[in-house]
């Protein structure tokens, strides 16, 4: 009876950790932006082995745009190209930052991109264009009013900042951070400030997996909505725009169990989120 009492006593003191999730997002990030930047640079991802491969097709194209393919992570639908946060049907969907909301988590969005850009804003705009600035700008500043919005110029520091400031915090959180500039400088077929924006956010990415292995709350999942520019083997960009490759996907920390399959469709992303976080 002594040993039962002791035991019901150690377990209820014993701190119960909630689960958070921080979802990275190197937007345009092929698995040839990787290998390629891995060349001449060395990278935390090229060192881990991915865990498998994300399709990233849309609900009307083969090849998906930023805000369709952020909405699959967002919402966990395919979505039409330029719609955010809406079905095909233009039916609202709720995003994975609108639950985080709702279960009292502490909800954060940074970017590198401006705030209304098309991945940012498909963690908290319903809309059926990505161009509807001004609508996009009214919904923004709505959400500003309940989660931490952020534009910010460096990721990678950006992301010691945060996350040395949740240390500190009990309440569970999640967190999407994107890395811009990859997509920008690919459309841009400028090969050089694509590696450096994606060195950026492979430091971001080891800052975040360190915070996680530090703890037994926190899952890391690095994704890509698309790859863009056609990069090859040789490290050559062939096309200014998206392809619809598969991207890679990797994940650290508390439930990289759940994560096995070879491949995935990037709804399947959302709906694993789900689990962890609102269990």
């Amino acid at each position: 009876m002594r040993i039962f009492l002791f035991l019901l006593c150690f377990f209820s003191l014993t701190p119960v950790f909630a689960d958070n999730v921080i979802l990275m997002i190197g937007d345009g990030m092929g698995k040839n932006h990787i290998s390629c930047t891995a060349k001449t640079h060395p990278l935390f991802l090229a060192r881990n082995k991915p865990v498998g491969e994300i399709q990233t097709y849309s609900a009307n194209n083969d090849i998906t745009d930023s805000a369709a393919g952020a909405t699959a992570y967002a919402c966990g639908i395919k979505t039409n190209n330029k719609f955010l946060g809406i079905t095909p049907q233009k039916e609202a969907c709720k995003t994975l930052a609108e639950t985080s909301l709702e279960q009292g988590y502490t909800t954060l969005i940074r970017t590198t991109d401006i705030l209304t850009g098309a991945t940012p804003s498909a963690f908290y705009a319903h809309i059926d264009s990505r161009y509807k600035t001004k609508e996009i700008e009214q919904m923004l500043a709505k959400a500003q009013e309940k989660m931490s919005i952020k534009s910010v110029q460096y990721i990678d520091k950006e992301a010691k900042e945060i996350l040395s400031t949740l240390s500190t915090s009990t309440t569970p959180f999640f967190m999407m951070i994107e890395e811009s500039e990859i997509d920008k400088q690919s459309h841009n077929n400028n090969y050089q400030k694509m590696q450096e924006a994606l060195i950026r956010f492979d430091k971001a990415v080891q800052t975040a997996v360190n915070f996680a292995n530090k703890r037994k709350d926190t899952t890391v999942i690095i994704v890509a909505d698309h790859e863009t520019g056609g990069l090859t083997n040789s490290c050559q960009f062939t096309k200014d725009n998206h392809t619809g490759e598969n991207v890679y996907y990797y994940v650290f920390g508390q439930h990289k169990n759940l994560f096995t399959e070879p491949v995935l469709q990037n709804t399947d992303i959302h709906h694993k989120i789900k689990e962890i976080l609102f269990k």
